[in-house]
């Protein structure tokens, strides 16, 4: 299944929109699918992804660009 198809069903499967879950869903993917699954049993892991998708938040237009793009995904549009 391509990456976009995974992230999207993660997404999908939030039951109210939540940039901030989004955005740690998107950051997990990613660094999940870049540096291997065992990556999830390191105990720091959870930290690090909510530290670098809090970080994204905290950029007003990396945000709002990011929460746009990931709300997309997530209702199944195309994204470019």
């Amino acid at each position: 299944m391509p990456l976009a198809n995974r992230l999207q069903a993660r997404l999908a499967a939030l039951q109210q929109w939540n940039g901030g879950r989004a955005r740690e869903l998107f950051v997990e993917h990613i660094l999940l699918t870049e540096f291997g699954e065992d990556l999830a049993l390191d105990p720091a892991f959870a930290e690090l992804v909510q530290r670098v998708s809090s970080h994204l938040g905290s950029e007003p237009a990396i945000g709002a660009r990011l929460d746009a793009l990931l709300q997309q995904l997530a209702s199944g549009q195309h994204v470019t």
